[in-house]
């Protein structure tokens, strides 16, 4: 831990006697003190071993009752709250429930009264056709269901969540094995820089043939020496010197005999200096040849967008449902006010089930605009009649979604063959 050291003094009393230097804090210390500063080290290590002892014997007691936590009372806290928020909104519930329930079968018994005396007009009169038994007949199967389930009166599951949802998550790598690595980083000495210092030897450059003719650069005849390639810069010799060339440089452009850079201080052909680029190589062989055409070049231009955009998938609430019938087919819906069928639009009409709670619905959209024209749900309490004046039809009764907001609605559908409307109406029924 510590060395001998004349020179030094002791930190504490400042004597020049032979002093000692701790490794740990780089502070000097007479024999007298030294001893005092041992003490104070050994005491720091025996507090370590008895936190280390003590963490052990923590570690032994969360083994034996691992529940015994912090954790353990949040999640009790969050079932309790939870239950009591869930028993609130129920008691709600019900109390708006029976509110809306006295104020439908008011509503419903005014409807009765009123088709009641119509009835009674259209029999001291006498006078009825076909359309009138039939719009009766459909009045009073609407407000027969209207009475056995309330249409305007539904549960609706909103899509936040009502509870907030807890987990219970592991983080990939240990707090303490993250700290103790950065200690460690932290403590370690930084690495300078590399720095380059230009030691390469003097040069000669010898005399070579130019790239663009045969004759000699320099004016000189050396037939022994090959022409230069159009990507090297110059054929240098080193001079023999004690010194040895620097390798430090990380890009070498030409022929170095001895693996010096060619950024140093030799001299170059006077022609070395400009390279040709690729294009020029390329004329100046076709020129040779005799085949140029410049008709020939094709330019590698390569566009990138300046914005790259993300495939964006596009959700219709469909992917949780099986398709249990689809078929082309033109929808109709009664409208009250004029007390006639009108069309709402020709598409493909869907039953779906859902792959988890299996509950059904007819979903149809109109085609090209993808407009919603019918969704709703398939209920136990729907009737599916077949329309007496028109082939391949069916007519019942349901509230309906399409519009965004829940209306009853009397709606009609017809197909182009009797085969789709049996089908269609041998998977209504199975769906109920």
């Amino acid at each position: 831990m510590a060395t001998a050291n004349t020179r030094a003094q002791c930190s504490i009393c400042n004597k020049a006697n032979t002093t000692y230097v701790c490794s740990g804090c780089s502070k000097g210390f007479c024999f007298q003190h030294l001893t005092e500063h041992r003490q104070i080290l050994g005491n720091k290590l025996e507090e370590i071993v008895s936190n280390h002892d003590q963490f052990q014997q923590t570690i032994i007691q969360k083994k034996q009752n691992p529940l015994n936590s912090s954790f353990i009372e949040q999640i009790n806290q969050w079932e309790t709250d939870s239950i009591d928020q869930i028993q609130k909104t129920a008691k709600e519930c019900r109390e708006t429930l029976m509110t809306l329930t006295e104020k439908s079968i008011n509503d419903i018994e005014n409807k009765f009264i009123e088709l009641s005396q119509k009835l009674k007009g259209i029999r001291e009169e006498n006078e009825f056709n076909d359309f009138d038994l039939n719009h009766f007949q459909l009045q009073l199967t609407q407000i027969t269901e209207e009475l056995n389930k309330p249409s305007n009166i539904s549960i609706r599951q909103d899509s936040q969540e009502f509870i907030k949802k807890i987990s219970v998550i592991s983080s990939p790598f240990s707090m303490f094995l993250s700290s103790f690595q950065f200690s460690m980083s932290a403590s370690a000495p930084p690495v300078s820089a590399p720095t380059s210092i230009n030691t390469l030897p003097p040069t000669t450059t010898t005399p070579s043939k130019s790239i663009f003719s045969n004759a000699p650069k320099f004016g000189a005849a050396d037939t022994n020496t090959k022409p230069l390639s159009i990507f090297s810069m110059a054929t240098t010799t080193t001079s023999t010197t004690n010194e040895k060339p620097s390798n430090s440089s990380p890009f070498t452009f030409g022929i170095n005999n001895q693996g010096s850079s060619v950024f140093g201080s030799g001299s170059f052909p006077s022609m070395s200096s400009t390279i040709p680029t690729a294009k020029i190589e390329t004329n100046a062989d076709d020129d040779r040849e005799g085949g140029g055409d410049d008709s020939e070049y094709e330019p590698n231009v390569s566009f990138k967008p300046i914005v790259q955009r993300s495939a964006v998938e596009v959700k219709t609430g469909e992917e949780d449902e099986n398709v249990l019938f689809c078929e082309r087919a033109k929808l109709y819906r009664f409208d009250t006010a004029a007390n006639q069928m009108k069309e709402q639009g020709v598409g493909e009409l869907k039953i779906l089930q859902h792959k988890t709670t299996k509950v059904c619905r007819i979903l149809m959209r109109r085609e090209q605009v993808l407009k919603l024209c019918a969704n709703h749900q398939i209920t136990s309490q729907m009737e599916l009649k077949s329309h007496q004046g028109s082939a391949n039809a069916y007519l019942w009764s349901a509230m309906d979604f399409a519009d965004g907001e829940a209306k009853h609605e009397t709606l009609c559908i017809r197909f182009k063959t009797n085969e789709q409307a049996k089908t269609f109406a041998k998977v209504f029924n199975e769906a109920k």
